[in-house]
């Protein structure tokens, strides 16, 4: 991972940064509106929770957005340029495929959900990148399909259908794209990702604005 510096506004990372705010203070979402190519986070945070005055209001202009997911919402905002995350838009896509059942299957199935818990952190879904919806079934297969999607991260799953014996191997690459509405495209390679809590948000841009309330 690599972690962005100086994306904050300074009134916001001096905010951020206070005594009060680690204290009594805190992060709330206020309303997200989702536009053709970007996307508007509204948010407040407030240095001391018994004063409702001391609230400041913002926005986050997202430009160039691609993906979100808004969950719970943190007490301090991560930016990135490299990240779990931003590898389905950055990396190859392949496919990963086993040909024997191998051994202990419950265990395959333990290291997986490991997997997402410890090192995704439960932002990337199971469900998301490995093939079909019975996962134990999968793990006892003698031969088949594991999972499609960016190498980086099926690279986890390969040492761990590796471990347990099934002789994984990938088939093909491409490089990631969207359709535009016209055609295929390929997608910027300066995307950037802001982490907060089970938020994110993927975008090439971000722009921060005081709003007066």
């Amino acid at each position: 991972m690599k972690e962005l510096q100086n994306i904050l506004p300074i009134e916001l990372e001096e905010a951020f940064s206070s005594a009060e705010f680690e204290n009594d203070g805190g992060l709330e979402i206020c309303s997200i509106e989702y536009l053709e190519n970007e996307l508007l986070f509204n948010f407040s945070f407030y240095l001391d929770e018994l004063e409702e005055r001391q609230r400041q209001y913002w926005q986050l202009k997202v430009n160039g957005y691609i993906e979100s997911k808004i969950d719970n919402f943190g007490n301090f905002m991560t930016f990135y340029s490299e990240h779990n995350l931003l590898v389905e838009f950055q990396d190859v896509e392949t496919e990963l495929y086993f040909k024997r059942k191998g051994d202990h299957p419950e265990l395959l199935l333990t290291s997986i959900f490991e997997l997402h818990t410890i090192v995704f952190d439960n932002l990337i879904p199971i469900e998301k990148f490995i093939q079909g919806r019975q996962l134990f079934q999968l793990c006892k297969s003698e031969t088949g399909l594991f999972a499609k999607g960016p190498k980086s991260i099926l690279s986890f799953y390969f040492d761990m259908l590796q471990k347990a014996g099934k002789e994984p191997y990938y088939f093909g690459e491409r490089k990631p794209q969207f359709w535009n509405g016209q055609k295929w495209t390929e997608y910027n390679s300066d995307l950037k990702l802001v982490l907060s809590g089970g938020t994110y948000i993927i975008g090439e841009e971000f722009n921060f604005m005081k709003l007066n309330r």
